[in-house]
């Protein structure tokens, strides 16, 4: 996790240590408006112009069903689970679509012998269409227009899914600044993200609220650290995962432990935590649901850890 309060060398180091391994992505095209030095300082995109994305996604979900599995749920079996929440809202500030992704996986994180025959539906629509799409009650007929076939058929089976799922709504919404790698491993492939600047929000009810690049008028957070997510194809750890978390800057969180917090400082830069989720952190510290517990490394957000990595 890296501090607001820090400065980038950390954030720098990852991003060359993933470079030497991986090559960038990018969500859009890049843009066509050149940044100025002031404003690169300050947005601090570490000399890579172009390829930071403003991007964000809301999480859908019924609060009630949320907590009960994440209380229960074992690090295993979230890191296998196909999703952790019924679904998402994802989109790129650049764009005017959004994608919306849902599935009964999250439900079955518990049960992960015995998964639902279920599949993963998803959709990309106008983002000034989303709210409509997740309310099946809504007419239909503009969100289909000038659709292919294929489109049509799909909103209507996430119409169909929100249907048999009225509890499942916006909750909260993650916005960051977004750099994405690729590369190749012996397995398949592997990619790795790297968010900072990020902030949460908690939904107030207001039109045109999901996908919509403010904040809003609810709850918001400010999360005080970057997110390093690496995942990738096949069961083997690729060698540059093993290397990095080998490395100097690299501990591990794997229960709460405040001797970590003041130990290494000195020389931890990044913050092994399995099982973290921002959406996760987001609804917890968001909404504090009664009757679900806190994630074991909230304690550790406001500690003198600098990065955050995750896989």
């Amino acid at each position: 996790m890296l501090r607001r309060n820090a400065d980038f060398r950390s954030v720098i180091e990852l991003q060359v240590f993933l470079l030497k391994h991986l090559t960038l992505q990018t969500w859009t095209p890049a843009c066509s408006i050149p940044a100025t030095p002031l404003s690169s300082r300050r947005n601090s995109d570490a000399g890579l112009p172009g390829h930071v994305d403003h991007v964000g996604h809301v999480v859908l979900d019924d609060l009630g069903s949320f907590s009960d599995v994440q209380n229960t749920a074992t690090i295993d079996q979230v890191s296998r689970a196909v999703m952790r929440t019924a679904g998402q809202v994802r989109w790129c500030s650049r764009d005017l679509d959004a994608s919306v992704v849902v599935s009964d996986y999250s439900s079955a994180i518990l049960n992960t012998e015995n998964l639902p025959s279920s599949e993963v539906l998803d959709v990309t629509t106008r983002r000034k269409n989303v709210e409509a799409l997740l309310d099946p009650k809504t007419e239909s007929t503009g969100l289909k227009e000038g659709q292919c076939m294929q489109t049509k058929q799909s909103i209507d089976r996430i119409r169909g899914w929100f249907s048999k799922h009225p509890g499942v709504t916006p909750l909260a919404k993650i916005l960051s600044r977004k750099i994405r790698f690729i590369g190749s491993v012996s397995g398949g492939e592997a990619w790795a993200s790297l968010d900072r600047d990020i902030v949460m929000c908690s939904n107030a009810g207001e039109p045109g609220w999901v996908a919509s690049d403010e904040a809003g008028e609810g709850k918001i957070m400010e999360f005080p650290h970057s997110v390093v997510e690496i995942l990738w194809d096949g069961k083997q750890t690729p060698s540059f995962v093993t290397e990095l978390m080998q490395s100097h800057f690299v501990c591990k969180l794997l229960e709460p432990d405040p001797e970590c917090e003041f130990a290494h400082d000195r020389v931890c830069q990044v913050e092994s935590v399995p099982g973290f989720s921002l959406d996760v952190h987001a609804i917890a510290t968001l909404y504090k649901p009664k009757h679900m517990l806190s994630p074991f490394w909230v304690s550790s957000c406001d500690s003198v850890i600098r990065l955050l990595y995750c896989c």
